[in-house]
């Protein structure tokens, strides 16, 4: 059996050689009358005390730039851990400098693992928001026209019919639409077909008439509903005059 030459506890070494070994400042020496081997346990002995105060003077410099200059930090970080490596090596420390350098290893795995994991989050949050974002967006130019070609909205009511739109109706990446939506499942019109958005509008016409102009929908006299898919608008001239072509189309209805 092979005997380190220092050993920081004698609970290290088989309890036969324990009286082979003197105390010292370093820890436990093996003590032979060898003098060859004696040198060269007072010449390690000289380099374990000049490491110590390397360390200890490097362990001052970290403390006094942990705060200051991030980067002095790090170097004489760097140069802690290689003179506390080699005093390992030194001392045949060889299964504490393994486990050392492998705690490293995972140690910066999982924190590299952490960073792609949080920017991944932060990606797909981006991503999640941006879409929902855009579909708002879509759902309510959609929405628009089909609204106005069933009665003339009254000023201020877009944002609370926008705000019912986006409760129905639920944007499918799947079928890049949107589904009519009702406590989490499909919601029927009155042909028991999925609500299509002229059915929508025109229900909302229909239980929300204060969002239009009295002379529109609601029932009031002398109103009557546009036709599906139908964009209304008023007898003003200069907008009669820029629809011209639609109303021949029929695409456009003029309110009267």
């Amino acid at each position: 059996m092979k005997l380190r030459a220092l050993v920081e506890s004698l609970d290290d070494v088989p309890e036969q050689f324990r009286p082979l070994y003197t105390k010292t400042e370093e820890g436990f020496v093996l003590d032979l009358d060898d003098k060859d081997f004696k040198a060269k346990i007072d010449d390690f002995r000289g380099n374990n005390r000049k490491q110590k105060k390397d360390l200890e003077a490097l362990q001052g410099t970290l403390d006094k730039y942990k705060d200051v200059d991030p980067e002095k930090y790090r170097e004489a970080q760097e140069k802690l851990k290689k003179i506390e490596e080699k005093k390992l090596l030194d001392e045949g420390e060889f299964d504490k400098l393994f486990t050392r350098k492998t705690q490293e290893l995972k140690d910066d795995y999982e924190k590299r693992l952490k960073q792609l994991s949080e920017k991944q989050s932060a990606t797909q949050e981006e991503l999640e928001e941006k879409t929902s974002r855009l579909s708002r967006l879509r759902l309510r130019s959609e929405i628009q026209p089909i609204v106005e070609s069933v009665g003339r909205v009254r000023p201020g009511a877009w944002d609370d019919i926008y705000a019912r739109a986006e409760r129905t109706w639920k944007y499918n990446s799947k079928s890049d639409d949107f589904d009519p939506m009702e406590a989490g499942e499909v919601k029927f019109g009155k042909k028991g077909e999925p609500l299509t958005k002229v059915e929508w509008a025109q229900d909302l016409l229909e239980s929300a008439g204060y969002f239009f102009d009295g002379a529109v929908g609601g029932g009031a006299p002398g109103s009557r509903k546009a036709t599906p898919g139908k964009r209304q608008i008023g007898t003003d001239m200069v907008e009669i005059g820029r629809n011209a072509e639609a109303i021949l189309k029929g695409d456009v209805e003029v309110r009267l």
